[in-house]
């Protein structure tokens, strides 16, 4: 029997799930030629039993933009540690950042795509997660913070 293929990281992409959903037409069809741009936020939530560490996404519309809509939406990452060892920050930041946040910014992109095509607003342009992530500094607050 061959023995499984094991991963890079000790860490697994244990649930990703919405948490809030808003879409409003509020005008006028975007022109198609617009560039519209999503403010990105992302954060550490919990540390979760110290075995997994929850991982914040919201992409919305500014609230200054003209466009013909608003657009909100929040999810939530949870990241589990599968290996006995100690959580490395940098192993933890890199994993949220290449596996984690782009998981979650394609599902993000796939909704945001297929409601705003069903209500008739043209492409919509959102950064790619390469353009964004989380750092070291805010994983080891979070895990400091956990820890005392």
């Amino acid at each position: 029997m061959e023995e499984p293929i094991s991963s890079q990281h000790p860490f697994r992409i244990e649930h990703i799930f919405f948490t809030e959903i808003y879409f409003r037409r509020t005008g006028e069809q975007p022109d198609d030629s617009e560039t519209l741009q999503l403010l990105t936020e992302i954060g550490m939530g919990k540390d979760l039993n110290k075995r997994r560490v929850q991982v914040n996404f919201r992409v919305q519309t500014p609230e200054e933009t003209e466009s013909g809509f608003r657009v909100l939406v929040e999810s939530i990452g949870i990241v589990e540690l599968i290996d006995e060892e100690a959580i490395d920050n940098e192993k933890l930041t890199l994993f949220i950042n290449e596996h984690l946040l782009v998981a979650m910014a394609s599902r993000v992109i796939q909704l945001i795509g297929t409601i705003t095509t069903q209500m008739g607003i043209g492409p919509i342009w959102m950064p790619s997660p390469q353009s964004f992530g989380i750092s070291s500094d805010t994983v080891s607050a979070l895990r400091e913070s956990v820890d005392s």
